[in-house]
């Protein structure tokens, strides 16, 4: 991997946030309904995060490195959920939070945005065989969110909570695992089919951007900032969690690898935005969820910059 200077970090972030602005301006004027915002992400979703995936695993070619930081990768991820789940866990029984707050707490400090911010980004900054290990930690952010993570989310009233097995044929889940066979076997896409993932794929760092912009112009900037908790997601979220991989990866374990480089960054990412969507889908209170995400989504624009130019300065060690 080509180390990367620090005017091309911060330049990247500030055409991230150039993409957002549009978006904000948008449905902070009122020219999208809701009904539309949500049109955009179900395409995001749905259509051009499974396309870059796909796109993404038939580009690289199969070898023993690529394997091992492959299995590398999903060892460590599942090790920092389990870690991540436990902090989140130990933070609210402390404080004492109420039973209906301290599921989406939990579920915002323990997931990330590995989708709609964190492979876009990487596939931005790193390019596609660091995209590839990035879908790794996807796989696996699924695994945990439509496992632990509903069950966390569910409201105390629930009778009986449930594992939300639906994510085996999410489009996200699904394309991953169909980039693995092609990956694994080194199958040969066709022509036709390829460049299409391809110009799917090269859409998905403007859309995401976009549609990110699009949620933050739905709320009033003033109240996100009042909301305490969201302050201590944010920390533990942006700069606890990825400080403490960061130091047992680099500077305990000395892997200072591109896999190690990619789990740094991708747990550096702001909390889930399904934290929301999933807190209104099970009539959990949304809006702290909302502003859960909001608020680290802003401070991740300050502390992305950071991570990628630390973890780059110890790969040119």
């Amino acid at each position: 991997m080509e180390n990367l200077n620090i005017l091309s970090c911060i330049s990247s972030i500030v055409v991230f946030i150039l993409l957002v602005a549009p978006g904000y301006v948008v449905t902070h004027k009122k020219m999208l309904s809701p009904t539309q915002v949500d049109g955009f992400s179900i395409l995001l979703v749905n259509l051009i995060w499974p396309a870059m995936i796909i796109d993404a695993m038939a580009s690289v070619s199969i070898n023993k490195e690529l394997l091992h930081m492959a299995l590398y990768t999903a060892g460590v991820s599942f090790m920092v959920y389990i870690t991540s789940l436990g902090i989140s866990f130990l933070r609210a029984k402390v404080t004492k939070m109420p039973l209906n707050i301290a599921g989406i707490y939990m579920f915002a400090i323990a997931f990330n945005n590995t989708g709609l911010i964190g492979m876009p980004f990487i596939k931005a900054i790193l390019g596609d065989k660091a995209l590839f290990i990035a879908s790794i930690v996807e796989l696996v952010n699924d695994i945990f969110i439509f496992s632990l993570g509903i069950m966390l989310i569910q409201p105390p009233s629930a009778i009986k909570k449930k594992i939300d097995f639906r994510f085996l044929i999410s489009p996200t889940f699904v394309s991953v695992l169909i980039g693995l066979i092609i990956f694994g076997f080194h199958l040969q896409l066709p022509t036709i089919l390829g460049n299409t993932l391809s110009y799917l794929a090269d859409a998905t760092v403007a859309i995401s951007m976009l549609v990110i912009g699009l949620q933050l112009g739905e709320i009033s900037i003033f109240d996100l900032f009042k909301e305490k908790r969201a302050y201590e997601v944010s920390l533990c979220r942006l700069v606890v969690i990825p400080s403490i991989i960061f130091c047992i990866l680099f500077l305990v374990l000395k892997e200072r690898n591109l896999a190690s480089t990619v789990i740094v960054l991708m747990y550096a990412m702001p909390a889930a935005s399904c934290t929301a969507i999933f807190a209104r889908q099970y009539k959990g209170d949304y809006q702290l969820a909302t502003k859960f995400v909001m608020l680290s989504t802003i401070y991740s624009v300050f502390t992305l910059p950071v991570w990628l130019m630390l973890t780059n300065y110890y790969l040119s060690k």
